[in-house]
This record gives C-alpha cells, sequence and structure tokens, in this order.
C-alpha cells in the first residue's frame, strides 16, 4: 500500500511539473510571437522609410535637373512650331516634296520629345520593391539621356565601353537613379574644366555586376572618403545639393544585396563602383 501511495504522488507530482512547462512553453511562445509581431511592425516602418527616402531622393535630383530638362524640351518644341509653319508656307507654294519633308522632321522631333518625357515619368515613379532582371546597358543609356542636358551645359564627354547583354537584379528607376546621382557627381566634380571627360564601364565577376563611373576631378579628399555615404554630408557649394544623393544610393543598393565603393585612381579622378547580383546567378 505504501508503494502504491508513492507511485500516486510520484505521478501527481509529474503532472504538476509537466503543467508548469506547458504553462511556461506557453507564455514564452506568446512572448516570442509578440516579439515576432513587433519586429515585422519595425521592419515595415524601416521599408516605408526607406522607400519615401527613395522617392523623394528621385524627386530632388528631378529638382536640381528641372533647369536642363526645361530647356531639353523647349529646343524640339521651338523647332516644331518653326516646320509647322514652313509646311504652311511650303503647301501655299504647291512644294509638296518639301512638306514631305517637313512633316518627316515634325514626326522625329514628336518621338524625341516624347522620348525624353517617358523618361521622365519612368523616372519618377514609386517602384514596388521588385527586384528583377534589368539590362545594365539600357540602365545606362537612360542616365545618359537624363543627364544629357547637363553634360551640354560642360561640353563633357561620355565614354561607354560597351557591355554586350549584361544584367542585373534591381528595379530598372532605382537603378537608373543611382546611376544619375553617380554620374552627376562624377560632372559636378570636373565643372570648369575644359572638355571634362566621364567614362562609364560595366563587367560581370563570378555572381555579381559591376558598374563603374570615374570621373577626371581632383578626386577625394580623406575626410570625403571616410564621410562619403554619410546621409547631409556634401563637398559642393550651398544650395547645389542636400548630401543625400550617395547616401540614399547606398541604400537602393544594398536593399538589393550589393554594394557602392569609391576610390581615388592612381593618375588623378575618382571611381565609384556600384556592384549588384547577376540576374544569370539569382
Amino acid at each position: 500500500a505504501a508503494h502504491l501511495r508513492h507511485r500516486q504522488r510520484r505521478r501527481e507530482e509529474l503532472r504538476r511539473v509537466y503543467a508548469e512547462l506547458e504553462d511556461r512553453i506557453a507564455e514564452r511562445t506568446a512572448d516570442l510571437t509578440g516579439q515576432i509581431a513587433a519586429l515585422e511592425r519595425t521592419k515595415a516602418i524601416l521599408r516605408e522609410t526607406r522607400d519615401a527616402a527613395v522617392q523623394a531622393g528621385k524627386l530632388a535630383t528631378l529638382g536640381q535637373m528641372s533647369a536642363g530638362v526645361s530647356h531639353e524640351l523647349s529646343q524640339p518644341l521651338a523647332a516644331l512650331h518653326t516646320f509647322a509653319d514652313n509646311a504652311q508656307a511650303l503647301l501655299a507654294r504647291g512644294r509638296y516634296d518639301d512638306v514631305a519633308e517637313n512633316l518627316q522632321m515634325i514626326s522625329e522631333l514628336i518621338d524625341r520629345t516624347g522620348r525624353i518625357v517617358r523618361q521622365l515619368k519612368s523616372f519618377a515613379r514609386q517602384e514596388a520593391a521588385t527586384p528583377q532582371p534589368v539590362s545594365v546597358a539600357s540602365a545606362i543609356d537612360h542616365a545618359l539621356m537624363m543627364l544629357e542636358p547637363r553634360r551640354r551645359e560642360l561640353q563633357a564627354m561620355f565614354h561607354v565601353e560597351p557591355c554586350g547583354d549584361l544584367q542585373l537584379l534591381a528595379e530598372a528607376g532605382r537603378l537608373e537613379q543611382v546611376l544619375v546621382n553617380l554620374l552627376r557627381n562624377g560632372l559636378d566634380a570636373m565643372h570648369g574644366q575644359t572638355a571634362p571627360q566621364l567614362h562609364v564601364r560595366a563587367w560581370a565577376e563570378g555572381a555579381m555586376a559591376h558598374i563603374a563611373v570615374r570621373d577626371h576631378g581632383p578626386g577625394l579628399s580623406a575626410d570625403a572618403q571616410r564621410r562619403l555615404f554619410e546621409p547631409f554630408y556634401t563637398t559642393k557649394p550651398a544650395g547645389e545639393g542636400l548630401g543625400l544623393g550617395l547616401a540614399i544610393s547606398l541604400t537602393i543598393v544594398e536593399s538589393y544585396g550589393g554594394a557602392l565603393n569609391a576610390h581615388n585612381m592612381a593618375d588623378g579622378g575618382a571611381e565609384f563602383v556600384l556592384s549588384l547580383p547577376r540576374a544569370s546567378d539569382a
């Protein structure tokens, strides 16, 4: 009888221990669930904040480029007006071959203006965070088109090495935003030079694709190299930039698992290298 009572006490003790253990597990699970939910909310807030900063950076870039863009659009619009007037005068004189030639020029100018407007709209559009294969050559071409007014103003030359069908994982608009920032910074670094030259090249290396933008300016000071990607750090005169371009560019690149680095060249100038995963190795 004593043995049975002992076994009964052991069973009751085990049941109590199991009950306590289950309660602790339930409490811990609830605690972890709450922590996970809080972490997800924090991550969502960070994503929203990052996306808002990226979009603000796009609009700030467009604001800086607005005068050049306005000039870029005013030229074909003025030409359209001239060709339309000419076509009317030629039509009145019965010079139909010349009228046809004028209409062809009008059509080409409309295409050119449309390309500029489409590129601006694409650049300004807020995109969902869905990385996909992006053509490097196309992204470089679009970024160069955005900066054509600034290039012409400085009488600069762009040297772009062919990169074939190289693709990387990103979003086209955001990749172009980074490239516009790097190219514009390169042009600004050579302000005042006669016929400044900017070099762009891209290549694949293992699972990564790299795009390098190289200028022939004064290079990066030790302080600039140390603080280059800090928000609001800028070497430009007051009113010519908030110092957010590179900080936002780094945020974009890192969100795709990439990197952004800069170094001085041995023969002068600086080179920025953007690295992102290759699409073929997704």
